[in-house]
């Protein structure tokens, strides 16, 4: 049981699992903690890497759409406008470490005594995500701006009740959401210590969780999205699409992208590779669920590591 839960814990099944597909002649893995596509044999110019799913990236619905906290963000973005969908990004990263990234068990109908304690408890939907995105930010440590300190310790403030309020229900009653069992499901050595000791988060590490997670979702958020790619082929136009993908109802606002070093993260090297989104087709759904496409620039030989930002 626990072995089939750790290979849904892996980013690259869970991409996959999510819509996303890589070209055969590329390989997702991970390398001393961080996440790298590279070419398996050679690349011609403008070949496909990647195409990214809608399911596969982290928006403001994905936290609205949460059994436990869904509803009081739905109500704070309401209230605040502007600016909630990285509050909403932050305390869905928050929610999902201080429950050991497993499921919320508390909410309306939940037979939540059953399953908070229970040692294979369900995966979080974006839990390899979040994980992923965690574990990055432990590596890079990324600081709230000091000008936007005043505005996160309000959302800190906000979150905070229904946050401290999570950690209870996910560590009690019983084990730890498994314990010693949930840091076997990991192999990236991340809080192992933490999920093996099975103890509770107090007031302050909610606290400084929350504030982790601003600083992450301020240094990863992307806002706007990508260029268009040209209709049928493999070239990028100067329109820039006005949502994440073309059909109706595609997200508008920040979203958090899987990091994939040197594609959707990362700040060395020289560009090989472009990323865009496809356009919306003259008849049909073709393209429909991808958010953007990754193509070569250049050609590449077997080894090198598909590089977008530089």
């Amino acid at each position: 049981m626990l072995a089939a839960i750790a290979s849904e814990a892996r980013l690259d099944a869970w991409l996959l699992r999510r819509g996303c597909s890589f070209s055969d002649r590329t390989q997702l893995a991970r390398t001393d903690g961080t996440w790298t596509l590279t070419a398996l044999s050679p690349l011609p110019p403008r070949h496909a890497l990647l195409q990214l799913h809608e399911a596969a990236l982290l928006s403001a619905s994905a936290a609205f759409a949460d059994r436990e906290l869904g509803e009081a963000l739905r109500a704070m973005a309401a209230r605040l406008g502007p600016g909630s969908d990285t509050l909403a990004l932050a305390a869905l990263l928050a929610a999902d470490r201080l429950r050991s990234f497993r499921a919320a068990a508390w909410f309306a109908g939940s037979r939540a005594a059953a399953a908070a304690g229970a040692p294979h408890a369900p995966l979080s939907p974006h839990a390899p995500l979040t994980r992923a995105l965690w574990a990055r930010a432990a590596r890079r440590a990324p600081a709230v701006p000091p000008e936007l300190a005043p505005l996160v310790g309000k959302g800190v403030a906000l979150l905070h009740a229904e946050l401290s309020l999570a950690a209870r229900r996910a560590w009690a009653p019983g084990e730890a959401n498994g314990g010693a069992a949930a840091a076997e499901l990991f192999d990236d050595g991340w809080e192992e210590e933490r999920l093996a000791a099975g103890r509770s988060w107090g007031r302050a590490e909610v606290e400084e969780v929350l504030w982790d997670a601003f600083a992450l979702v301020l240094d990863a958020q992307v806002v706007v999205p990508p260029r268009l790619f040209a209709r049928g082929e493999a070239r990028l136009t100067d329109e820039r699409s006005p949502r994440w993908g073309w059909w109706e109802g595609a997200h508008t606002g920040a979203v958090l992208l899987p990091p994939i070093d040197g594609v959707f993260v990362g700040d060395a090297g020289e560009p090989n590779a472009e990323i865009g989104a496809p356009p919306r087709p003259l008849a049909g759904n073709l393209g429909e669920g991808i958010v953007c496409r990754c193509v070569a620039l250049k050609e590449m030989d077997a080894g090198t590591r598909v590089q977008v930002i530089g």
